[in-house]
């Protein structure tokens, strides 16, 4: 993380600032959060590679990582109030004036 920070406070700060004519340093943009994500659907199958995946993170990122699920059950109708509300409006959409007073 550090040789990122390092390279955008010494090339790229300078190269935005240049581009974009910013006369105050503050209004140049920050980099506050970077996020490194893996897609994993084989793992389904094989533990062991979420285990080599979390290895390669580490290596990469230089932090410890850590590991969230977005499993197919965490998505059903019964979680998160997904698929819980109903449209009421029951509004045809070629009736312009029907949808402007909905």
């Amino acid at each position: 993380m550090l040789r990122l920070k390092d390279k955008y406070e010494q090339e790229i700060r300078p190269a935005l600032q240049d581009e974009f004519g910013y006369s105050n340093p503050m209004r140049i943009p920050k980099v506050t959060k970077v996020t490194i994500n893996m897609g994993l659907g084989e793992a389904v199958q094989n533990v062991k590679v979420v285990e080599a995946a979390v290895r390669d993170l580490e290596a990469i990122a230089g932090q410890k990582v850590v590991v969230r699920s977005s499993a197919s059950d965490e998505d059903g109708l019964n979680c998160a109030m997904a698929g819980e509300y109903d449209s009421v409006l029951d509004v045809p959409a070629e009736d312009h004036k029907a949808l402007k007073a909905a």
